[in-house]
């Protein structure tokens, strides 16, 4: 999906946009575990209170023939290195969706395995977020320099940060891809996080408790 039009004059400026579908069997905890992971070990937060549980919205119904529609929402926010830090801030807003949700057994490699099926699609959405706490705007003499300040004297550092939400962006796509072992779009940095295919056998949830990835979620989905 390409990109959306990135508008430098905006506060939350939108950076990438784009869907990442599979039809094939996969492992659903597992995948939710890895994006999870991947998100913590690169320093994204959720955006209310710096905590780790990202999500928003998680729902599941079940239909008539026992299958499931799951959907959930996500928002993580991370703080970038360097100076003035705390102007910026990087935005993704993940919302995934199964429709037709079943679990099956598949025997891979003369091992059986638990494992999930349906149509599952991720959208994924990133910004990059200008004066993140509001300082300037709240700020009585700041307040009428603020459009000065993005448009002239910081261009440049904007549209760095710019590149850097846009590569953050697709290496989450390329770990997700690697994970579904689907095409990468174009090379891009191997992630730290493990890569998790459906060798990742079920087991104990080894995530905290009362923090972390939705707790919702893995009671769900036992």
């Amino acid at each position: 999906m390409a990109g959306p039009y990135r508008d430098l004059t905006s506060k939350e400026i939108h950076v990438t946009e784009y869907e990442i579908e599979n039809e094939s069997f996969f492992h659903l905890k597992s995948l939710y575990r890895m994006i999870y992971n991947w998100l913590i070990e690169e320093n994204y937060r959720d955006p209310k209170d710096g905590g780790t549980k990202f999500e928003r919205v998680f729902m599941k119904k079940v239909s008539p023939t026992g299958n499931e529609e799951i959907h959930w929402w996500w928002r993580a926010q991370k703080t970038p290195e360097g100076a003035n830090k705390d102007y910026w801030a990087y935005l993704f807003k993940i919302r995934c969706q199964l429709i037709d949700h079943k679990k099956v057994k598949q025997k891979i490699k003369g091992r059986n395995y638990k494992m999930d099926t349906g149509s599952f699609t991720i959208y994924f959405n990133s910004y990059l977020i200008l004066d993140k706490n509001k300082e300037w705007e709240k700020h009585s003499f700041l307040k009428h320099l603020d459009n000065i300040y993005r448009t002239r004297i910081i261009r440049k550092k904007i549209l760095y940060h710019v590149n850097e939400v846009y590569r953050e962006s697709y290496r989450l796509n390329n770990a997700i891809r690697k994970f579904f072992e689907m095409q990468t779009p174009f090379e891009v940095p191997r992630t730290f996080t493990p890569e998790r295919g459906y060798a990742y056998e079920e087991g104990p949830n080894t995530l905290p408790e009362s923090k972390g990835p939705g707790k919702e979620f893995f009671e769900a989905n036992k």
